[in-house]
Protein backbone atom coordinates (compact mmCIF):
# COMPACT_ATOMS: atom_id res chain seq x y z
CA UNK A 1 0.00 0.00 0.00
CA UNK A 2 1.16 3.73 -0.59
CA UNK A 3 1.00 6.74 1.21
CA UNK A 4 -1.95 9.45 0.18
CA UNK A 5 -3.04 13.03 1.48
CA UNK A 6 -6.35 14.58 0.88
CA UNK A 7 -6.74 18.18 0.74
CA UNK A 8 -10.01 20.20 1.81
CA UNK A 9 -10.42 23.49 1.73
CA UNK A 10 -13.57 24.12 4.48
CA UNK A 11 -14.17 27.79 5.47
CA UNK A 12 -14.97 28.06 8.70
CA UNK A 13 -13.77 24.14 9.86
CA UNK A 14 -13.56 23.26 13.37
CA UNK A 15 -12.30 20.45 15.04
CA UNK A 16 -15.31 18.99 15.91
CA UNK A 17 -16.11 18.78 12.04
CA UNK A 18 -12.44 17.20 11.37
CA UNK A 19 -13.29 14.43 14.10
CA UNK A 20 -17.06 13.45 12.59
CA UNK A 21 -15.06 13.34 9.45
CA UNK A 22 -11.99 11.14 11.02
CA UNK A 23 -14.68 9.00 12.53
CA UNK A 24 -16.87 8.21 9.14
CA UNK A 25 -12.94 7.84 7.78
CA UNK A 26 -12.37 5.35 9.74
CA UNK A 27 -15.52 3.66 9.44
CA UNK A 28 -14.64 3.68 5.27
CA UNK A 29 -11.05 1.71 6.21
CA UNK A 30 -10.75 -1.85 5.56
CA UNK A 31 -7.88 -4.27 4.53
CA UNK A 32 -6.99 -2.38 1.11
CA UNK A 33 -7.22 1.26 2.82
CA UNK A 34 -5.96 2.89 6.40
CA UNK A 35 -6.99 6.17 7.16
CA UNK A 36 -4.05 7.69 9.43
CA UNK A 37 -5.48 10.93 10.81
CA UNK A 38 -5.47 14.29 9.60
CA UNK A 39 -3.56 17.77 9.69
CA UNK A 40 -5.92 20.67 10.79
CA UNK A 41 -4.66 24.60 9.41
CA UNK A 42 -7.05 26.20 10.80
CA UNK A 43 -5.65 30.01 9.55
CA UNK A 44 -5.89 28.54 6.34
CA UNK A 45 -8.99 26.50 6.52
CA UNK A 46 -7.33 23.53 5.12
CA UNK A 47 -7.80 20.11 6.45
CA UNK A 48 -4.83 17.07 5.11
CA UNK A 49 -6.33 13.71 5.46
CA UNK A 50 -3.80 11.20 5.53
CA UNK A 51 -4.25 7.03 4.30
CA UNK A 52 -2.48 3.97 3.12
CA UNK A 53 -3.90 2.52 0.15
CA UNK A 54 -3.66 0.21 -2.65
CA UNK A 55 -4.50 3.48 -4.82
CA UNK A 56 -5.83 6.85 -5.44
CA UNK A 57 -8.98 5.27 -6.49
CA UNK A 58 -9.88 3.41 -3.21
CA UNK A 59 -8.99 6.88 -1.43
CA UNK A 60 -11.04 8.82 -3.78
CA UNK A 61 -14.25 6.36 -3.12
CA UNK A 62 -13.89 6.03 0.70
CA UNK A 63 -14.02 10.23 0.80
CA UNK A 64 -16.85 10.14 -0.75
CA UNK A 65 -18.81 7.63 1.08
CA UNK A 66 -17.48 9.57 3.77
CA UNK A 67 -19.05 12.44 2.36
CA UNK A 68 -15.72 14.29 2.08
CA UNK A 69 -15.19 16.69 -0.58
CA UNK A 70 -11.60 16.45 -2.12
CA UNK A 71 -10.05 19.26 -3.45
CA UNK A 72 -6.69 17.74 -4.38
CA UNK A 73 -5.77 14.09 -3.67
CA UNK A 74 -1.97 13.11 -4.26
CA UNK A 75 0.47 10.20 -3.37
CA UNK A 76 2.54 10.99 -0.48
CA UNK A 77 5.86 9.28 0.99
CA UNK A 78 5.33 9.75 4.93
CA UNK A 79 8.82 9.92 6.66
CA UNK A 80 10.22 9.35 9.88
CA UNK A 81 6.84 7.70 10.96
CA UNK A 82 6.15 4.44 13.21
CA UNK A 83 5.20 1.65 11.43
CA UNK A 84 1.23 1.58 11.94
CA UNK A 85 1.50 -2.64 12.14
CA UNK A 86 -1.28 -4.58 10.56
Amino acid sequence: MGGFIVERYWPGVTEADVGRAAAALRAASGADLRYLGSILVPGDEVVLFRFLAVNAQRVAASSEQAGLRCDRLVPAVFLDEQDPGP
